[in-house]
């Protein structure tokens, strides 16, 4: 597949990839099939694991030789230093990263259907691990060869993707849902990394083909 943009020589840059977004820690139960209302049902499996979209990302990419940076906020609570600490022992930069006092950091437990591998998420997040357009570290953001975004932080993602471009820095996003404000954050887009259900409800046309032809 080609590549869209050119990115920045390695040399020109601390970091090979930064990623804005959200990290979480993940209570994963595997059920024999999805559960009806009001029943009782034995766990077939259950693990805590990090988890968060760019947080996942992020430790991806330092598993895979990658010089990783992870910007986003960690909550002061018993599962804050667990996220955090899985992003350090995989080898990803958090020094841009913050931990709010007073916020829970994000969880989520997720079922997932032993028969179908489908999974429902249950998840809650602190308001005050939002972050704003004034908020976003323009050194650390420009500071990588590459930015990620994902869709969370939709004013927020737009402006770090502004800062990357401005900077030569190519930008990607990971999508999975239309959300308030999302037309200007692809407007500062390089390249698109969707959900298959993504460009059908941006567009409004049905069919991927139909879509990617808007």
């Amino acid at each position: 597949m080609r590549i869209p943009f050119s990115v920045p020589s390695r040399e020109s840059r601390a970091f090979d990839v930064a990623g804005f977004g959200l990290n979480s820690v993940d209570l994963v139960a595997v059920v024999a099939e999805y559960p009806v209302s009001n029943t009782k049902q034995r766990l077939q499996r259950v693990a805590q694991l990090p988890g968060g979209q760019m947080a996942t990302a992020m430790a991806t990419c330092a598993r895979l030789g990658w010089r990783a940076r992870y910007i986003g906020r960690f909550g002061d609570d018993d599962l804050g230093p667990v996220s955090r600490e899985s992003l350090r022992r995989a080898g990803v930069d958090i020094s841009a990263a913050e931990t709010i006092p007073g916020a829970t950091n994000q969880m989520a437990v997720i079922l997932v259907d032993a028969r179908t591998g489908e999974r429902t998420v249950l998840w809650d997040r602190h308001p005050a691990l939002n972050m704003e357009p004034a908020d976003v570290p323009r050194d650390a953001v420009t500071s990588a060869r590459l930015l990620i975004v994902d869709c969370h932080q939709t004013a927020a993602a737009a402006q770090a993707a502004r800062y990357a471009r401005a900077a030569g820095v190519p930008t990607i996003i990971d999508v999975e849902k239309v959300r308030p404000g999302i037309g200007d954050l692809l407007q500062n887009i390089d390249a698109i990394i969707a959900a298959e259900e993504f460009p059908a409800a941006l567009t409004g046309h049905e069919g991927l083909g139909g879509a990617l032809g808007i």
